[in-house]
Formats: structure tokens, sequence, C-alpha cells
């Protein structure tokens, strides 16, 4: 082992990647120890970095998704660290543990075995004691494979347990979103439920007023973005209520008509708790509209926003219903 750490080339340029899923929302609340948190996994990273004379002076580039689940591999900040990878603007990936990486154990198998290999990428995983570059072996070995077997399993058995857990939720009128919808917080004696924000609500009764006067959604848009109202994702970031990682993306820095169809489609500002939705198709499917008798619906939750009269007024003014809001 000595001899082949001497034939360590130092990297010059590593990607640290970082992700909390939705299934960690626990730690967010602080009911169990938070080894997952973005903090941890940053701070333990970065002491390995230090520690390897091979790794130490490169430049270190992180990337970070936040909320997105490990069963699927098409997360924004993933896609853009292999985009990196496939440029040459990295030469070696760190990560906490295999699971941070994916919990789908084919497709992480396929990463390591196959793509990083051709790419000439290497592979850390610190809590795993796995370094592509320490290792003899074409494979990932044994208990790799069974290391990620595990994760996969894992992945199966916890999405069982919450998709048991939104049903129960849902049935009670508990809002289970990591965030609030734009407009709402979430209550502090209980973050199960929603109050309204006194400084978004206005913004969203507005926009909902300015399709029954005959606007557009992208016209709606437009009228926000010369007044410079901000989106929900910049109101979010300035007020701390939620981790984009680094950046804010940029499809993102201004309103679209996406991002006012999310809020005209949005049956929540009626004071309803609206859950189940969309359904996954497997571990590695993508999530399906359901229909919309098999939603859960629970009345009056929260305080209002809009009427139902004008939420349904708007709704038969909009095309025919494709994709729901998850919120």
């Amino acid at each position: 082992m000595a001899s082949k750490m001497n034939n360590v080339s130092a990297v010059s340029a590593i990607i640290m990647y970082i992700r909390l899923s939705v299934e960690d929302e626990e730690v967010r609340i602080g009911c169990k120890e938070e080894s997952n948190s973005i903090t941890n996994q940053r701070m333990l990273m970065h002491e390995y970095i230090k520690s390897k004379p091979d790794l130490r002076d490169a430049k270190i580039i992180e990337k970070c998704d936040d909320g997105y689940s490990g069963k699927q591999f098409d997360r924004p900040a993933f896609q853009e660290m292999i985009d990196l990878v496939k440029r040459g603007d990295a030469d070696c990936i760190i990560v906490k543990d295999f699971s941070r990486f994916g919990r789908d154990y084919i497709e992480t198998g396929n990463y390591l075995e196959q793509i990083f290999p051709f790419l000439g990428i290497r592979f850390i995983s610190v809590n795993d004691r796995y370094d592509s570059a320490l290792s003899t072996d074409q494979t990932l070995g044994l208990d790799m494979v069974f290391k990620n077997f595990v994760y996969d399993s894992y992945s199966r058995d916890l999405s069982k347990k919450a998709r048991d857990s939104w049903i129960k939720t849902g049935m009670e009128g508990s809002f289970r979103g990591t965030y609030a919808p734009y407009g709402y917080r979430k209550s502090k004696e209980n973050f199960r439920k929603l109050e309204v924000n006194s400084e978004t609500a206005p913004i969203v009764r507005e926009i909902f007023e300015l399709r029954l006067s005959g606007c557009n959604a992208t016209k709606i848009a437009r009228l926000l973005n010369a007044r410079g109202v901000p989106t929900p994702a910049q109101y979010a970031m300035e007020h701390n209520e939620r981790r984009y990682g680094q950046n804010i993306n940029p499809k993102e820095q201004g309103w679209n008509s996406t991002s006012v169809m999310h809020i005209l489609r949005n049956e929540k500002y009626t004071g309803n708790m609206v859950t189940l939705r969309t359904k996954g198709n497997g571990i590695r499917g993508k999530t399906t509209t359901r229909d919309k008798q098999e939603w859960i619906r629970v009345e009056n939750t929260h305080e209002a926003i809009i009427s139902k009269e004008i939420f349904q007024r708007v709704e038969d003014m909009l095309p025919k219903y494709k994709k729901p809001y998850a919120g």
C-alpha cells in the first residue's frame, strides 16, 4: 500500500460533492444526529483533504444538492459536476460516503467502474475509506458492492416509510413540504402548519387579480420583473429561508410564466391542504401525476390568501391541467 501511495499523483482540482435530501428532513429539525448535514459533510471532507499531501494544494470546487433524493441522478449540482469532469476542469471527486453520491447501487457502480475511470477521475468516499487511486482492483470489490446494495435497499425501505408517513400526515391535513409555498411561512409553534407571510402574500393576491383582469402568465411575470419584485427563490435567499448550495439557478433570476403558473395552480392558497398529487414509479422511476380523485384534500387547515371562488375562476381560465405543482 505504501508503494501505491507513493505513486499517486497530486490532483489539480477537486469537486467536493454534498447532498442533503428530503429523506434527511429530520436533521433539519434536530430530531437526530446531524451526521448528514451540509455543514458536517463539508467539514469532514475539508479535514480529509488537508490530511492528504496529494490533495491539500488542489483547487476545491463545491457542488451541493440540497433537498434532492439520491435515488435519481438528474440533480442540478450533480449534473454540473459531471459537466465539469467531462470538460476536464477537475480530476477528482470526493464525497462523505457512497450514499451521498447516490442510492442506486447499479448506477453508482456504473459511474465508479466505467465512467470515471474512462475520464481519468479519481473518486474518494471518506467514510467508506475508498480511494480509486489506491485500489488495485478494476471493480469496486465485493465489500463496496455490498455497501452500495445496502444503501439501495435502505432507500427502498425509507421510501416506503416516507410514503406511509405522507399518507398519514396528509389525512391529518399537515404540511409536509420542506419549504413553505411562496406567500406562507412555517409556523414557529408547529412546523407542520402554514401561516401567512405578510410580505409575500400581497404579491400572491396581485398575481391572481392580474390573471382575472386578463393578463396571461408571461405578462404578469414581466410586470413583476419591471417593478423589481423578488422571485420566490430570491426572497428565500434574502431571508435565509432556503439553501441553494452556492448560487441561485440562472433560470430563477427573474419571474417567468412557469413561476407564475406554479402560484396560480396551487390550491393551498385557498386554505386547503392538498397532498399526494404525484407518485413515484419504483426506486429509479420518475414521479408522475396522480388522478385528481386520488389526491388527499383537507379543507381549511390554514388561513387562506385567495378565496375558493377566485381560485376556481382562475383555474377555469387556465390551460388544461397537465402537471401538478408539488409545492
